[in-house]
């Protein structure tokens, strides 16, 4: 599969970022176990505040949409070609992936941190959006997680004290196999 330019994927994030301020969000475009994961945050459109709120991943959805259809990219480029611009830039050990401004965050990132996040999303949205529990799934086989207790343990690294609701505990229950 041939992948975009960096040149083209580089402008294609320019626009992301600018999208992402407009809606007063920041979007982390993560790369974990060789998949891009999003992780969404709401800003406080106050100067002052610099609270960020974990959002459901489908707020960067329409962001993504619009941005392929300006440029006419595959419905896929931020899965894919991000992947690999990610991958290549950690590959020759770059660090000037954050150069989109403070609305578009790119790392490689550690897989706890994200799961965290996306409980946390998870836990705020009521029902859960489908991206951000696919993306729990992924990350809990990922990571070998084979209980409830070993992915709040996780959780419990970034969100001291917290607490996760009782639906998506079932809904995390449901990704560990069952045993026959």
């Amino acid at each position: 599969m041939p992948y975009l330019s960096t040149l083209a994927v580089e402008h294609a994030l320019r626009r992301l970022a600018e999208l992402a301020a407009a809606e007063h969000l920041v979007l982390e475009l993560a790369l974990c176990h060789g998949a891009v994961i999003t992780v969404t945050y709401g800003q406080s459109e106050s100067p002052t505040a610099r609270s960020q709120l974990v959002e459901p991943s489908s707020r960067a959805d329409p962001l993504v949409a619009k941005v392929a259809a300006e440029h006419r990219l595959p419905a896929d480029w931020l899965k894919e070609d991000v992947k690999f611009y990610l991958a290549t830039f950690a590959a020759h050990r770059r660090s000037d992936i954050d150069h989109f401004g403070p609305n578009l965050l790119l790392c490689v990132s550690d897989s706890a941190h994200v799961l965290a996040m996306k409980l946390h999303a998870c836990d705020e949205s009521r029902p859960p959006a489908t991206i951000d529990l696919a993306d729990v799934e992924f990350l809990v086989q990922k990571l070998h997680l084979v209980s409830w207790t070993a992915v709040m343990e996780v959780y419990e690294r970034f969100f001291p004290g917290g607490s996760l609701n009782a639906d998506l505990r079932c809904l995390v229950l449901e990704m560990f196999a069952v045993p026959t």
